[in-house]
């Protein structure tokens, strides 16, 4: 599974759901290529580029999260007051 210290806190679940979904598809575009069904084939691929891009969103969010905590920190050392904001997400 992926590794899911990559993520933040709020976002694991969605990364696990989506991961498990990636690799179920994986075994579906395995059958559909033994069976020929290209057709098949090229929408399941395409449905796993589409999960691959939201957990390499998720993984950026967590970068730029751990940014802005960095650049919070070292703006505090230097005496400029700073602070993080973050806002609750509402599903």
């Amino acid at each position: 599974m992926n590794n899911l210290d990559n993520y933040l806190k709020q976002d694991i679940e969605q990364a696990a759901q989506e991961t498990r979904r990636f690799w179920n598809l994986a075994n579906k575009l395995q059958a559909e290529f033994t069976q020929g069904d290209m057709e098949a084939c090229k929408q399941t691929a395409f449905n796993m580029i589409q999960i691959s891009n939201e957990l390499e969103w998720l993984q950026e969010r967590k970068q730029n999260n751990n940014q802005l905590s960095h650049l919070v920190a070292r703006l505090n050392q230097k005496g400029i007051v700073a602070a993080k904001v973050e806002w609750l997400r509402e599903d």
